[in-house]
């Protein structure tokens, strides 16, 4: 079982994923204003901030999230190997994004996070993948 089920359209027209449980990570409707609602506290960040987000999907939030000067690096995380290579589309080529799963975060985090020059840490996860996460993980509950 793969952690998306699939990758549908929404009533907007952009593409919305499904979780394993047939729910959606964003809105059916207009996914994305779910995004702009997900990154707009990060639109006025004073200082320079490395983030960690927990959830990728069709990376709606992550390209909003990149074009913030002030954000210096982001950790991506996703379930496992076989998720992102199913999203693997959707993902942008940035210098700035590392791709993470359960298995290798802390390690990627340790090795690319340098506080001097990324600044602070904010780990802000998407509340849909983070439910959908325990459900398909119960032993990380």
């Amino acid at each position: 079982m793969t952690f998306y089920k699939k990758i549908d359209i929404a009533k907007d027209g952009s593409k919305i994923p499904y979780f394993f449980n047939e729910k959606p990570m964003f809105s059916q409707y207009n996914p994305e204003r779910d995004a702009l609602r997900f990154t707009e506290d990060l639109i006025n960040l004073e200082k320079n901030t490395a983030i960690f987000i927990a959830g990728i999907g069709t990376a709606q939030h992550i390209n909003l999230i990149l074009e913030n000067p002030k954000i210096t690096i982001v950790f991506a995380l996703e379930n496992d190997k076989n998720t992102l290579n199913q999203i693997k589309d959707f993902i942008p080529t940035s210098k700035k994004l590392i791709l993470c799963t359960i298995n290798d975060f802390s390690n990627k985090i340790i090795n690319n996070y340098i506080p001097q020059l990324h600044g602070n840490f904010l780990f802000k996860p998407l509340k849909s993948w983070i439910l959908a996460f325990k459900e398909f993980n119960p032993e990380f509950n």
